[in-house]
């Protein structure tokens, strides 16, 4: 999962602790590089509050079932993942394809929080 993807989960208000892991994204302000990078964070260290927490895939199912009535994944091919899901009044919603089962499912649950 991308470090975007990943903030926007947490600013959606998905819960920052579990069996997942965090990262800081430290920024190299060079001109010609623009690009953020971001560093892996021991676990044994406490999370910062600029932090960004990287859920597991059984998390984000966990965190779907409030919304779902039934959650699947449709894999195309071993680099692309559909999430779909029923909600509670009975409405499909999916994602596009995307790149790893942990980000279709991210997906998915922020377009239950839309």
């Amino acid at each position: 999962m991308i470090y975007d993807l990943a903030e926007q989960l947490k600013d959606a208000g998905l819960p920052q602790k579990g069996k997942g892991h965090f990262e800081k994204r430290f920024t190299d302000v060079k001109p010609e590089e623009y690009l953020p990078t971001t560093k892996f964070k021991p676990l044994d260290e406490a999370p910062d509050a600029e932090d960004t927490y990287f859920p597991t895939l059984s998390e984000l199912i966990e965190s779907c079932s409030p919304a779902f009535r039934k959650v699947w994944l449709i894999v195309k091919y071993p680099d692309q993942f559909r999430a779909c899901g029923i909600t509670q009044d009975m409405k499909r919603i999916q994602t596009r394809w995307c790149k790893e089962d942990v980000e279709a499912l991210a997906k998915l649950w922020l377009k239950s929080r839309e």
